[in-house]
């Protein structure tokens, strides 16, 4: 008898497979995508740059040593107001940023007291004229004329300073300008803060009088600069004030170079102003600001772009073009003028040069060239 065998269970490979192609056609848009995602995540904010290589001309023209510095700008002119008398405030006319005029009235305090001291001054100063007066009549001795007259020039004294307290009950503004700082309000008790007077400032702006009125016709940069550049700058050196955060310029010249250092962190500064030339508008105390001051202006000299500047056989070189052909070439360098090399030997005016530099903007537009391809030569 042929033994009895089980049958093959139906379909279950079959299935199998199935499934897991089904599975395998659904991860692979999957992953493509996920694999897109992280290409994208890992190059996010990474921009690649490959150097570029352009043919420019050695020229001939003038060029300028220069010194950057970062400051403030400052009005060059104001005027702490202060009160010289005590009192109270009785009224205040101006606000912050109000325009005023020389002599205008600003504020004032209570002078009820200040006038009727002006009075009794004014009122012994009368008696004491009429006693020396009758001194003189009743022909006195020596001594009590002496004596007379010592009242006399008392009593007008006293009235020349009762006179000054009511006249410094009012405070009047000392220039024209606008008013930068008001630490007084109506009903506030003052006393004395010193004469008011109008400075030369040579920092930042402060504001410790009553009132504080600045000019804004005149204004001054105030800087700092390093050891390294301090000797290479002179009064009345010409520069050139950009207002940070814009593309305005203002013209400006070197009016003080000091030569006591400051600390800033580990390094020395000396302090340095500028003082800007004409009467721009539009400005204002505080305003942070960018200057490069010109320390040297040379004529007729030859340069090629830093970027070009190579080392051949441990001398400074170039790629000068021979025939159409890049060709190391030795050159004598001379000064530094920002991103210009100056030539002293090994190229003329006119020669050409090759740049490669990573980066596109390097070489003024209009000088460029695309560089040839051709085997460098030696």
């Amino acid at each position: 008898m042929t033994p009895l065998q089980a049958p093959p269970a139906p379909g279950k490979p079959k299935r199998r497979r199935r499934r897991w192609l089904i599975v395998t056609l659904i991860l692979l848009p999957v992953l493509a995508i996920l694999a897109i995602l992280v290409s994208l995540l890992f190059s996010r904010g990474t921009t690649v740059i490959s150097p570029e290589t352009q043919i420019v001309p050695v020229t001939r023209g003038t060029q300028t040593t220069q010194v950057s510095v970062d400051g403030i700008l400052q009005p060059t002119r104001q005027a702490q107001l202060s009160f010289d008398t005590a009192g109270t405030v009785t009224s205040v006319r101006v606000n912050v940023g109000d325009q005023v005029s020389k002599g205008e009235v600003l504020a004032r305090i209570d002078d009820a007291e200040l006038a009727d001291a002006v009075d009794l001054a004014s009122a012994n100063l009368t008696s004491a004229e009429a006693q020396l007066t009758q001194a003189r009549d009743a022909d006195a001795s020596s001594a009590a004329l002496t004596a007379a007259r010592a009242q006399v020039n008392s009593a007008a004294a006293r009235l020349s300073s009762a006179r000054l307290a009511l006249r410094n009950a009012t405070l009047r503004a000392p220039l024209t300008g606008i008013v930068a700082a008001v630490n007084i309000d109506d009903g506030d008790a003052v006393t004395p803060g010193g004469t008011s007077a109008i400075s030369q400032e040579t920092g930042a702006a402060s504001a410790t009088g009553h009132l504080v009125v600045v000019s804004t016709k005149s204004w001054t940069v105030h800087a700092t600069v390093g050891a390294a550049d301090i000797g290479s700058l002179a009064k009345s050196q010409s520069a050139l004030v950009r207002i940070t955060g814009t593309d305005r310029e203002i013209p400006a010249k070197v009016d003080t170079i000091g030569i006591v250092a400051s600390s800033n962190g580990a390094t020395a500064v000396f302090p340095l102003t500028l003082r800007v030339t004409g009467s721009p508008k539009d400005l204002y105390s505080g305003m942070s600001v960018g200057a490069v001051i010109i320390t040297s202006k040379v004529t007729d000299v030859l340069t090629v772009p830093s970027a070009a500047i190579i080392d051949v056989d441990g001398k400074p070189g170039v790629m000068k073009l021979v025939g159409g052909s890049p060709t190391e070439t030795q050159v004598e360098i001379g000064r530094l003028f920002g991103d210009q090399t100056e030539i002293v030997a090994g190229l003329a005016e006119g020669d050409e040069i090759q740049v490669t530099m990573v980066g596109p903007g390097f070489v003024p537009e209009g000088n460029e060239k695309p560089a040839p391809d051709v085997t460098v030569s030696r």
